[in-house]
């Protein structure tokens, strides 16, 4: 069982820009690129090709948005689970539940843009998305509400491994890695 090992009390928000980009050759997932074109600025609602979907999005968790109607997996991050919880000071708080919030919270109203090529098994779109030009995966990694995704890529790595330092969002906290926490609900 593996478990973030941190001690502390605050959440630290940053918003960071979409500069921050790995070479996508190193991906286990091809075909994907990365949005850098930001958001759409009127306010209808469409989408794209089935691999570009753009519009407003609902929040599904804190890994996966719907856009009129298509269900999108942010690629490179993996996001404490819905009704996942941690720990702080041994009291358990709804992180999972928490992690959503932030980013629906984060988004608002705002349209995102989203570019992806390939489904996963629940045929979800795996993408990168952004809205307002800022990549949704890295701000969700950046302020420790979701993880990096390394078996996938480690696209995400050194955000990760400043908001562990910096004790942002569930780094705040000790908590199981998400991949761990489905495979032990499984399990049972």
């Amino acid at each position: 069982m593996a478990f973030g090992a941190v001690v502390g009390v605050g959440i630290i928000a940053l918003a960071i820009g979409s500069g921050h980009r790995k070479d996508q050759s190193q991906s286990s997932i091809s075909d994907v690129t990365t949005n850098t074109t930001g958001g759409v600025e009127d306010s209808t609602v469409f989408t794209g090709n089935s691999g570009s979907p753009k519009g407003r999005a609902v929040v599904v968790d804190g890994d996966t948005l719907d856009i009129d109607g298509k269900r999108i997996r942010l690629i490179g991050i993996d996001a404490v689970e819905s009704s996942q919880r941690c720990k702080l000071d041994n009291v358990e708080w709804d992180c999972g539940s928490d992690a959503a919030d932030a980013l629906r919270n984060w988004i608002g109203d705002s349209l995102v843009s989203c570019k992806g090529g390939e489904h996963d098994r629940y045929s979800r779109l795996l993408a990168h998305c952004s809205t307002r030009a800022d990549d949704i995966g890295a701000w969700m990694v950046s302020n420790g509400w979701a993880v990096a995704y390394r078996r996938y890529s480690d696209e995400y790595a050194n955000l990760e491994d400043t908001a562990r330092e910096e004790r942002r969002g569930i780094w705040h906290s000790q908590f199981e890695m998400p991949w761990d926490w489905r495979h032990r609900r499984k399990a049972q």
